[in-house]
């Protein structure tokens, strides 16, 4: 399988996945699915929550995953304009992982790699920043003085 290079690491992509299920797990009259079920919707928020399936040619399930998407995500270009399907995509990959399908080098998918690995660089920025205020505030509790079982 094809596989892209992501922060220095190998990642095959979810269409390589998919292309390999096609190509070895059964013909083409009876071969392993992929169904996908939408979990939570909330157009309101503008997020969504899909599960994905990898079924063999009984029906039995033979890998699942769930994927979790915002379309505001800062770190997604590609959820501005398709979260739903980027969420789709996610769970499909992680289903295929789950089965054994392109997991060598990662399990994660690569929107999930970038995304966290932009998310760490951000919580490393927050906390160096706000580390003192933040444990002053988390320590000045009347609370705790006044109750001696407060926890």
């Amino acid at each position: 399988m094809e596989k892209t290079m992501i922060k220095g690491k190998p990642y095959v992509q979810v269409n390589e996945r998919v292309k390999h299920l096609r190509e070895n797990y059964g013909d083409k009259d009876d071969m392993f699915g992929i169904k996908t079920k939408v979990v939570k919707w909330s157009e309101e928020k503008n997020e969504i929550i899909v599960q994905a399936w990898i079924t063999d040619q009984t029906g039995r399930v033979v890998g699942s995953g769930i994927a979790h998407e915002r379309q505001d995500d800062p770190n997604s270009f590609v959820n501005a304009t398709s979260y739903v399907e980027n969420c789709e995509t996610s769970a499909i990959g992680r289903a295929l992982a789950a089965f054994g399908i392109g997991i060598e080098d990662a399990y994660a998918s690569a929107d999930e790699v970038q995304g966290a690995i932009k998310k760490q660089n951000k919580k490393k920025e927050k906390v160096t920043k706000n580390r003192d205020e933040n444990l002053t505030e988390m320590m000045d509790t009347q609370e705790a003085s006044v109750d001696p079982y407060f926890i």
